[in-house]
């Protein structure tokens, strides 16, 4: 009679137990070392209990949080954001929860944080309006006026690196109906700013690129591959902006390829990461010249032309230069 083949459920439950068996027994022999040479330690003797005990802390916390937010009239909005908030959590992941709170409130949530919780460390960006606590043992807890929260991180602003983490989130309260509307808003370009956005971008995606290939033929690998390097941000910034959306952190990116593919680009997502490896590898000018060709051809295809046609003959130097 055969063995029933191991789903991916047992190797994963075999692969964590086998884990924390190899760290209790690495955790013992360097305390037994220590010992030796009269050295005290103080380490756990059994790091998955105290692993599973965190978090369940943690999980104890964002319910109180929830519950808190649920019931009490001035606070009018609570989702999860981070890896949590996506879906895309790790056993490292923390929490990071944001607070909408009614204008006129925030300073007595913000005691009251301080009073229930073991705050250890905070952050204020706007005063009486926007403050980020770290709470031991949990994550960060980002208590937002609701005005302010309205005009949170604007296109073009200096605070505009934080859109996407706005995006695939789902608000848990939304007491007046607007939250999720801010929410969903801030993780895309408004449609009346995505031909500025992307054009301004495409611009300095084409100039990056020129300057790489110029790097090269002058013989300066370090600035062409740094140029090249450059080029990535501004390619991603075009493709993403094209279809509205917010590039992602780089942290995110084959997930957001790979469960939110591109329309507009005619490449695969393992095609686009491929890519961009070899260019950050050694700044490789057949690959910069093929991505550049595909995106001209979905730039073009939406409206774009004549920001490649101002190149002129520079284009044309771009597109015939062979190292």
């Amino acid at each position: 009679m055969g063995l029933n083949p191991l789903n991916s459920t047992d190797i994963r439950n075999f692969l964590c137990s086998l884990f924390f068996v190899l760290l209790r027994t690495a955790l013992r022999l360097i305390a037994s070392a220590l010992h030796e040479r009269n050295i005290c330690l103080n380490i756990p003797h059994d790091p998955e209990k105290l692993w599973c005990a965190r978090m369940k802390n943690s999980e104890r916390i964002f319910n109180q949080l929830r519950e808190e937010a649920e019931n009490d009239p001035n606070i009018i909005g609570f989702f999860l954001g981070g890896s949590r908030g996506k879906g895309f959590a790790t056993e490292h992941s923390d929490y990071d929860v944001f607070v909408i709170v009614k204008d006129g409130f925030f300073k007595s949530f913000v005691r009251l944080l301080r009073e229930k919780f073991p705050i250890h460390d905070y952050y204020k960006w706007i005063e009486d309006a926007a403050e980020k606590l770290e709470v031991k043992d949990f994550g960060s807890v980002i208590v937002v006026s609701f005005s302010q929260f309205e005009k949170t991180a604007p296109i073009g602003s200096p605070d505009d690196w934080g859109r996407y983490n706005y995006t695939h989130l789902r608000v848990l309260v939304d007491k007046n109906g607007e939250i999720q509307k801010l929410v969903d808003h801030k993780g895309t370009i408004e449609k009346e700013k995505v031909h500025d956005y992307v054009s301004a971008r495409l611009d300095g995606y084409i100039n990056s690129v020129y300057r790489s290939l110029k790097c090269f033929r002058d013989g300066n690998n370090v600035g062409a591959r740094l140029e090249a390097a450059d080029s990535v941000r501004y390619f991603l910034n075009v493709i993403f902006g094209l279809e509205g959306r917010i590039t992602p952190y780089y942290k995110y990116l084959e997930w957001e390829l790979e469960r939110f593919p591109l329309k507009k680009l005619k490449m695969k997502p393992k095609e686009i990461v491929r890519s961009l490896l070899h260019i950050l590898e050694d700044a490789d000018v057949k690959t910069q010249k093929r991505l550049l060709e595909l995106t001209e051809i979905a730039c073009r295809r939406e409206g774009y032309g004549d920001v490649f046609d101002d190149w002129g003959p520079d284009l044309v130097w771009i597109k015939t230069f062979a190292q």
